[in-house]
């Protein structure tokens, strides 16, 4: 997730979720069996696919710029590393 957001900052093209992919198809990747929510991680990768969906062409770069810099992107990252966050805790509570 740093490294998408990382790059996202810097303009960089994103190509695959690799992590996300087998995380978001593995079984135990559920609200119910995790006991938390998940859809602000869901919905913080759709916006990275959009993203890398955005067109990279020439004179496309302010466009790209503003996509990233909207208050709604902000606010999905955030709530999507939160969220993270808090599996975590729950995570090494559980390995206690």
């Amino acid at each position: 997730m740093k490294t998408a957001f990382e790059s996202t900052a810097k303009l960089r093209p994103l190509s695959e979720f690799p992590q996300w992919d087998r995380c978001a198809n593995s079984w135990w990747f559920d609200e119910e069996y995790l006991g938390k929510q998940v859809k602000q991680i869901e919905a913080y990768y759709d916006e990275l696919r959009i993203y890398s969906d955005l067109p990279r062409g020439w004179g496309k770069g302010l466009e790209i710029e503003r996509w990233v810099q909207r208050a709604e992107f902000s606010e999905i990252t955030t709530s999507a590393h939160e969220a993270i966050c808090d599996l975590l805790k729950q995570v090494s509570r559980m390995a206690k």
